[in-house]
């Protein structure tokens, strides 16, 4: 191999990817496994919330004289009262570990980024692609780290999605009341959200595949 400024700047795209990639994966396992943490807990509550019945309570009131007021509960499968308040607050929950994980995963890929730019119009590196200064393995190990990064990026996309699906759904007490106590749209949209939320799952696991570590 030639001792020249362009085999030394590949090496040194090559050592900056090995620094990085040796915990890498372990790291974003762990994101992968928050996402799907995430994703089952939405799946709860499409179940939850989409077999939710309405129930008929009798109240009364003392104004003039006694009246029988009707007032309309929703209650789960098993009977038991629908907390709104509470049911509501995990869904705050998830959004901000939707933030969370979308901001961890940009952070976390950032190297991905300029190993996958220098690969692709960095002319040095190029050049020593073409010469086949460097065994092909390696070669291909830095495209690849390049098509991870496009795949945990549509993993990402994927997880605003969801967030962005979430966050513009409407849940104001009358209407969110209302909508289990009759349509459920709701929980429809929730299954809209998990789908694509499982769609950036399997990207992030297929990119996980693509980031190794080379010893040569």
């Amino acid at each position: 191999m030639s001792e020249n400024k362009e085999f030394h700047a590949f090496v040194e795209l090559l050592d900056f990817h090995n620094s990085h990639s040796k915990s890498f994966n372990e790291d974003v396992v762990n994101l992968i496994f928050k996402l799907q943490s995430t994703n089952d807990c939405l799946k709860s509550l499409v179940k939850s919330w989409a077999s939710t019945k309405q129930q008929v309570i009798e109240t009364f009131a003392q104004q003039d004289d006694i009246k029988d007021i009707c007032k309309i509960a929703i209650v789960h499968v098993d009977g038991s009262l629908f907390n709104e308040d509470a049911e509501l607050e995990k869904i705050a929950s998830l959004k901000a570990e939707l933030r969370l994980i979308a901001n961890e995963l940009l952070s976390k890929i950032q190297w991905l980024q300029t190993v996958s730019n220098m690969m692709r119009h960095d002319f040095t590196v190029h050049n020593v692609v073409a010469t086949r200064e460097v065994p092909e393995g390696t070669c291909m190990l830095l495209l690849d780290a390049g098509h991870a990064y496009r795949q945990f990026m549509a993993a990402t996309s994927n997880v605003r999605k969801t967030l962005d699906i979430i966050e513009n759904m409407d849940f104001s007490s009358a209407v969110f009341h209302s909508d289990l106590c009759g349509p459920k749209f709701i929980p429809k949209l929730l299954q809209l959200a998990s789908e694509v939320l499982e769609k950036a799952t399997e990207y992030a696991i297929h990119a996980v595949g693509d980031v190794k570590f080379s010893e040569e």
